[in-house]
């Protein structure tokens, strides 16, 4: 969660920064998804679901990868 925050956080000051910067697609997609995924571990974690907890880990890294990899991190 910490790494969702902190990667919703330096797109939003890069967008403010370059205002004329459009995010791509893919990161925007990734960006716009990430709130939901990470509920949706919430939700499969306190029903105790590994395996559905453990899928929407795996969902949620793969957003954080293409929204770092846009970062450069």
């Amino acid at each position: 969660m910490f790494r969702a925050q902190r990667d919703k956080r330096e797109l939003t000051q890069l967008q403010q920064t370059h205002a004329s910067t459009q995010l791509p697609v893919n990161v925007r997609d990734a960006r716009d998804h990430l709130d939901d995924q990470l509920k949706a571990v919430i939700t499969a974690m306190s029903k105790r679901d590994n395996a559905q907890a453990n899928q929407e880990l795996l969902s949620t890294e793969d957003s954080l990868t293409v929204i770092e990899k846009y970062l450069g991190q």
